[in-house]
């Protein structure tokens, strides 16, 4: 089996963002606003890096997966109802054979602790940045919940203008 590991700079980035997403779902709920967020997003990231390496593209896909952090779980036995956590190897210890079920009410096995559900809901990046600031490197982020689309990226998109057609425009005699 192979497993692809995450880089170095990416587990370092995710490890200082971690206590700082924590603090913000705390203060996201404390006004009301339901975690993880479900609906779509807006992201506008200023990225402050050491020195001038790295591209665009990964800086926002890790933010995107940092955004999105959650861990798996396993669910209770479905014969013994005894937590996963007490199976070894994914045997039940009371020897019966069977599955697993999911929590109730999970629709997943997932245990959600970013800010949003999952990072196809961003639907754009508008004005992130890549920045030099040597003394003080930081990710400045603004999230902006947008209305929910009903998971239609397209109607977005207007539709197509008739075609129609267009005249040239005349020339005189003397221009020709």
């Amino acid at each position: 089996m192979v497993r692809i590991l995450p880089s170095e700079a990416f587990t370092t980035m995710f490890r200082e963002c971690k206590p700082h997403i924590t603090k913000l779902r705390k203060d996201f709920a404390a006004v009301g606003v339901p975690m993880p967020i479900a609906d779509p997003v807006c992201i506008s990231a200023q990225f402050y890096r050491k020195q001038n390496s790295g591209d665009w593209n990964g800086f926002t896909q890790a933010l995107g997966d940092i955004l999105e952090w959650h861990s798996s779980i396993k669910p209770d036995c479905l014969n013994c109802e005894c937590p996963a956590v007490a199976h070894k190897g994914g045997h039940c210890p009371t020897g019966r054979a069977g599955g697993y079920k999911r929590p109730p009410g999970a629709k997943d096995n997932k245990v959600y602790k970013g800010l949003i559900q999952n990072d196809v809901l961003i639907r754009h990046w508008d004005g992130t940045r890549l920045h030099v600031d040597h003394k003080h490197p930081r990710i400045e982020v603004c999230l902006e919940i947008l209305p929910p689309d009903d998971g239609d990226q397209l109607a977005l998109v207007p539709d197509e203008p008739d075609e129609q057609e267009i005249d040239a425009p005349e020339t005189s005699d003397s221009e020709a």
